[in-house]
């Protein structure tokens, strides 16, 4: 990333390392993150939940939330954007929002 600054998809990856590590470091990732956005002409889903799922971790749920529904239109994000959406839902106490993400989720499973 410091040898490409302005590259969003390597600014993505190392967001996602870095919140994966589990050294604590989400306001970091959360940093990387949004630069990778800023960076990128157009952002695709991908970028926002990587955003999103740090947001979730970060216990931020309702700014999650946005993200998170940006992402579902990659379908290879849906199972687990939904599942979060889920989350962030039953956190903010929204049960039936929750319900509905978590049947969602199911008909992507594998």
């Amino acid at each position: 990333a410091r040898l490409m600054p302005t590259s969003g998809p390597i600014l993505n990856n190392l967001a996602v390392a870095i919140s994966a590590s589990g050294d604590g470091e989400l306001a970091e990732a959360l940093k990387v993150s949004e630069k990778a956005i800023e960076v990128t002409k157009e952002p695709g889903p991908y970028f926002y939940e990587t955003r999103g799922q740090i947001l979730y971790q970060m216990k931020r749920y309702a700014d999650a939330i946005p993200d998170l529904e940006r992402a579902l239109v990659a379908e290879s994000l849906r199972e687990k954007s939904h599942r979060t959406l889920a989350e962030c839902h039953a956190k903010l106490g929204d049960a039936k929002l929750s319900r509905r993400h978590r049947e969602a989720a199911m008909k992507y499973e594998e």
